[in-house]
């Protein structure tokens, strides 16, 4: 039986198959009505600059729930998008962590599973990490503590958790206290045992947008830009200072050579509500954005994933949802 409970629930088991190089197992959760945040070096193999051809995706798995197979993972059409983060010899240094991250876009309604919200604004703070370690048999397991962000990078510092691997693009949530509620959210994902990716202001504003550029998958089409954005300059040789990755002008050219967020077709159908709301280099901004931002990016259109914005301070509590599996 699968996990049916919040939060637990909207926690996936992702298995792919990278060509010439194999299957990987790894986590993902779920953010959005159709989208599952990720790993990027779970979809993506910098050494032979290939990306996965067969993902499936299980929300909520237990082993009880059914075998491991593509017949049994989350039917539909999928979209990929993912930075091109460099993992040369499997190994991803602090600066790459940075953008480490992917969606997969289904056809599928996830709205059943639950969807956690995005926290844009995290610094510091107690945390759980709930994920599929390849120790754990097939079951859900998690580790927590306190963590704070790395000095000069957007990661959050994970050596004191115990993580394995498995556990890449699990999510290290947190809770945020909004109107007088808990809403369970993201801070980031899970790049390696030292280090998570953490999300910023500018992180989110691209994640929205290939949310955005997908909408006809989600209405049964067939369309999806279905593609990848080149690794931002500066940290291909995973060598590069935090002030590099941290130019204006490298994630809007990334972006504007690896997408069209609106394809002309789209924008011939619908003028009045463009995919692309602004510039590319204002969507972009700076990959990179150590502090902790004036406030998160608040979602304009209700169904796209949930934002929160810090107009009043937030508190931060501890996050106190199990490890188990929810029966």
């Amino acid at each position: 039986m699968a996990i049916t409970t919040f939060p637990n629930s909207a926690i996936c088991y992702i298995l792919d198959d990278i060509p010439g190089e194999g299957e990987f197992q790894g986590t993902g959760v779920i953010i959005g009505p159709h989208t599952i945040l990720t790993a990027a070096h779970l979809l993506y193999d910098a050494d032979t600059d290939t990306t996965a051809d067969q993902v499936s995706v299980y929300p909520g798995f237990t082993p009880e729930a059914g075998t491991l197979n593509p017949a049994g993972a989350l039917p539909g059409l999928q979209s990929i998008h993912t930075i091109k983060v460099n993992d040369s010899g499997d190994v991803i240094s602090a600066a790459a962590t940075q953008s480490d991250f992917a969606v997969i876009d289904t056809s599928t309604d996830l709205s059943g599973f639950g969807k956690f919200a995005l926290d844009a604004n995290f610094t510091q703070g107690e945390v759980v990490v709930t994920g599929y370690p390849a120790s754990s048999g097939g079951y859900q397991d998690g580790t927590g503590g306190i963590v704070s962000q790395d000095r000069g990078y957007s990661d959050i510092g994970t050596a004191g958790l115990d993580l394995s691997p498995g556990y890449s693009g699990a999510p290290v949530r947190d809770a945020l206290y909004r109107d007088g509620q808990v809403i369970p959210a993201v801070a980031g994902t899970v790049s390696t045992n030292l280090d998570a990716m953490k999300l910023t202001p500018a992180k989110v504003r691209l994640i929205r947008h290939w949310i955005a550029a997908d909408r006809d998958l989600y209405r049964g089409g067939s369309y999806a830009p279905h593609g990848l954005v080149p690794q931002i300059p500066g940290t291909a040789s995973g060598q590069a200072e935090a002030a590099a990755v941290g130019q204006r002008s490298g994630l809007a050219a990334a972006v504007a050579a690896g997408f069209t967020y609106q394809p002309a077709a789209t924008a011939a159908a619908e003028p009045q509500a463009a995919i692309v709301a602004g510039p590319v280099a204002d969507l972009a901004a700076a990959l990179l954005d150590p502090g902790p931002g004036a406030a998160a990016v608040a979602f304009t259109a209700a169904a796209d994933v949930p934002v929160l914005t810090a107009a009043a301070p937030v508190q931060v509590f501890h996050p106190n949802q199990g490890f188990g599996t929810d029966g």
